[in-house]
């Protein structure tokens, strides 16, 4: 599973995380949790301690590339804003108010949240961001995860044992991606940036 985790543009950590838990618990329970596995990386064994954006994609790329650099999963999930919209319950009627609502509430239950909002996470920034901006898309990780996907695919469709149909499958918001989508590329996100 792929997502933006951190509070960067108006999101929040803990919410974010919370999404990816409930995330896979739906992917899970769609196609049957004795039929996949997925790896969720906001568990807290996927952390690394004091380590950077560009620490974990280097750790993540190793994960994901496997031991022979085919890949050693079946597909990726990258989250979407359907997946966000099901986390805050919206229904397509003004969520705009129901996610102001949200934030008034965890304003006040939450001392984590309510500690957010005093260093400068306003209301405004999170509607924005919970509204139209929540997704892998905003995430930079997620377009590194994205190119090593895209990387892994190529290398299956030249293995002769593997070819075209071993490809591994990406899913965006719970829909597959188009084949001419799964094969371009994105902007890096954390690429180059891993400290010697």
């Amino acid at each position: 599973m792929s997502l933006p985790l951190t509070s960067t543009g108006g999101g929040n950590f803990d919410i974010n995380r919370e999404v990816a838990f409930s995330v896979k618990a739906a992917v899970e329970k769609r196609f049957g949790a004795d039929s996949v596995f997925l790896f969720n990386p906001a568990v807290l064994e996927a952390d690394l301690d004091k380590g950077t954006g560009a620490d974990y994609m280097l750790m993540w790329t190793t994960v994901m590339e496997g031991p022979d650099g085919l890949g050693d999963f079946d597909f990726a999930y990258f989250v979407g804003p359907q997946d966000f919209a099901r986390y805050f319950g919206f229904d397509g009627n003004n969520d705009g108010a129901k996610l102001d609502a949200y934030f008034d509430k965890r304003v006040k239950d939450n001392p984590a949240f309510e500690k957010a909002v005093q260093g400068g996470l306003t209301k405004a920034t999170f509607r924005r961001y919970y509204l139209v901006r929540a997704s892998a898309v905003v995430s930079r990780g997620a377009h590194d995860e994205w190119n090593i996907i895209r990387m892994l695919n190529d290398r299956r469709r030249a293995d002769a044992k593997l070819g075209t149909g071993a490809q591994i499958a990406v899913l965006f918001d719970g829909r597959p991606i188009s084949p001419s989508a799964i094969e371009a590329g994105v902007s890096d996100g954390y690429v180059g940036k891993c400290a010697p």
